[in-house]
């Protein structure tokens, strides 16, 4: 048994047994035409003058091919972080082994960019009926994405393929629930809250209330950052943050928005220290709680990370 390492493309490689089988062929031998002495081999009268018979020169050996088949196995859906494995089985369906090993691979393309990796290419030769499977190390993604896997097998007679898809997405995450970001930062989006009106005090002290556009109402959702790494890190700007609705985008509100809670952001945050204030939108008027995504999409260049995460 061959053992071989199949190197993933994404930081994990895969150790695989794969039995390198040979048969011996049986082949049928043919007279050479002589077989007595007053025959030539060629159908001709000896000086005795017996008819011989002809012979046949021709090989009447039946080849046998082979024909492999291929089967993969990735999971249809993925979140992002989530560790995933891939499986493999090769399998030679024909009455022969061929003439010679067969090649077999996998290719993954993102369907976004359309970048396609070759994440490893072996031989491998198997006898009629004989079939090796193997399993991938782990993986995971880090950003979401769509993924074909294209298992893919070259034997000497035939060539075969299996083509499957992966949707990998952003995580579950609640309103309430926490996100740390590569940097350190830990994001809480909470009580989101929809109303037509709401009260604020302007420069002179008084109470003044500021009412919805026809149509249109007010969403607010409570965000905190929280710095709990040991460096000084920049909270996330207000602008990366948006409301999706009904497949639109709502980007939060700025000086429009009357009261001094508005969360800001890009401000340094020294570690155990962190930034808080509310997230207004206007949205129309037929959006419901349940029916309001918050999602937030953000990098720290100087890091060298980049980071999404949706609320709902």
């Amino acid at each position: 048994m061959n053992r071989r390492e199949l190197f993933l493309g994404v930081g994990t490689t895969l150790t695989v047994g794969l039995a390198g089988c040979s048969s011996d062929q049986t082949n049928a031998g043919n007279g050479n035409g002589n077989g007595n002495g007053n025959e030539d081999g060629n159908g001709n009268t000896d000086s005795s003058g017996g008819e011989t018979e002809p012979s046949d020169d021709s090989d009447d050996t039946e080849t046998s091919e082979s024909e492999y088949a291929i089967e993969g196995d990735v999971p249809e859906e993925l979140r992002v972080g989530e560790e995933y494995r891939y499986s493999v089985t090769i399998s030679n369906e024909g009455d022969g082994t061929g003439d010679g090993e067969a090649r077999f691979g996998l290719e993954a393309t993102d369907r976004g960019s359309g970048s396609t990796d070759s994440l490893f290419e072996e031989t491998i030769e198997l006898e009629p009926g004989e079939s090796e499977s193997s399993e991938s190390g782990t993986g995971s993604f880090d950003e979401p994405r769509t993924i074909e896997w294209r298992f893919w097998v070259e034997g000497p007679d035939n060539s075969d393929e299996d083509i499957h898809e992966t949707v990998v997405e952003l995580p579950d995450t609640e309103f309430g629930d926490t996100f740390q970001t590569p940097t350190n930062l830990e994001l809480t989006a909470e009580n989101p809250r929809l109303a037509d009106r709401y009260e604020y005090e302007n420069w002179s002290g008084e109470t003044e209330t500021k009412q919805a556009e026809s149509g249109e109402q007010f969403a607010f959702i409570d965000l905190t950052v929280d710095n709990v790494g040991s460096e000084t890190r920049e909270s996330s700007n207000r602008l990366s943050f948006e409301l999706i609705y009904d497949g639109a985008l709502y980007e939060p509100l700025g000086v429009e928005y009357e009261r001094e809670d508005r969360y800001g952001g890009l401000n340094d945050l020294p570690s155990g220290t962190g930034e808080s204030g509310v997230l207004p939108f206007s949205v129309p008027d037929s959006a419901d709680i349940s029916d309001l995504e918050l999602y937030h999409t953000d990098s720290d260049y100087e890091a060298g990370e980049e980071w999404e995460v949706r609320w709902s």
